[in-house]
């Protein structure tokens, strides 16, 4: 038979502080239940409690990151680790292309006219020049220039790259109708205008480069054709994509208007802290413009 205990057992007053038990660590029992209440059973709970409030947060943390796949809905993309001013404005939404055949055909397309032209300028042209901040600027990969307009010295000049991407996109179709644009790079006499085939080659390969940095890897898949009687691929294809009405809204509030500023002028910040623009020559150079524009 085992010996009578030496552990001196007491009641606890209704009421009294918690830490009375803490200092009678193992010789106090519960009055309720009859148990030893010690501190090393109380940090047991503590620890235990404090898992499950972790996992709440981790479970909704995981919740919200989930959610942000959605279509429509920003979602972390590793290619945004590179800081841009427009990060957070990007949204992705899921989209079927147009085969931009037959019937299936966009506002893009077909022999140039006015309302075709004005459709790419409307796509692109708002976002060729914008601006951002001071602490913006500052946040930028690699510096950019002043604004060089008066009163306006402490803005930044930017360009995100899709806008100069549809731009080049814009240069080579125009390149194709020699007749209604000056951007065919043949002259009269069956010889090359070297400048204007050196814009058109350099967007050309600008454009090559954006296919390749994005890399789409949606799928093409393929259909019998009775028409020609073989398959056909179908580029009507569903794709991830950036929600480009965003982007250009955002191009569109930070708009410098093409009168408003020169290209030829350059803020220069003085010792005292104040502004003065100098003025350059004229970029552009007779039959060497497209040379030096580039």
């Amino acid at each position: 038979m085992p010996g009578p205990s030496n552990t001196a057992v007491r009641d606890f007053a209704p009421g009294e502080p918690l830490n009375n038990l803490e200092k009678a660590g193992n010789e106090a029992c519960c009055q309720h239940c009859g148990s030893p209440y010690n501190a090393k059973e109380r940090r047991h709970g503590q620890f235990i409690v404090f898992s499950l409030v972790l996992f709440v947060l981790l479970a909704i943390v995981g919740n919200a990151l989930m959610g942000q796949l959605i279509p429509g809905m920003k979602h972390p993309d590793p290619t945004l680790r590179l800081f841009s001013p427009a990060n957070d404005i990007v949204e992705y939404e899921h989209h079927v292309f147009d085969r931009s055949r037959g019937e299936d055909k966009t506002p893009f397309q077909g022999w140039p006219s006015d309302e075709i032209d004005k459709t790419w300028q409307d796509a692109y042209i708002a976002g060729m020049l914008t601006t951002v901040d001071h602490d913006t600027a500052k946040q930028l990969p690699e510096e950019t220039e002043r604004l060089p307009v008066p009163g306006r010295e402490d803005e930044y000049l930017v360009t995100l790259d899709v806008f100069h991407q549809m731009h080049c996109l814009d240069i080579v179709r125009m390149a194709l109708y020699p007749q209604r644009y000056d951007k065919s790079f043949y002259l009269a006499n069956g010889t090359i205008d070297y400048c204007k085939w050196l814009h058109v080659d350099h967007c050309i390969d600008q454009l090559r480069q954006a296919l390749l940095c994005n890399s789409d890897v949606s799928v093409v898949y393929y259909k019998w054709s009775d028409v020609v009687e073989g398959i056909r691929p179908m580029v009507n294809n569903q794709h991830t994509c950036r929600n480009y009405d965003k982007v250009l809204e955002w191009a569109k509030e930070r708009n410098v208007g093409e009168g408003d500023w020169h290209p030829s002028r350059r803020v220069i910040e003085e010792d005292n802290g104040t502004f003065s623009i100098f003025q350059g020559r004229n970029h552009a150079l007779g039959d060497e413009g497209e040379c030096n524009a580039i």
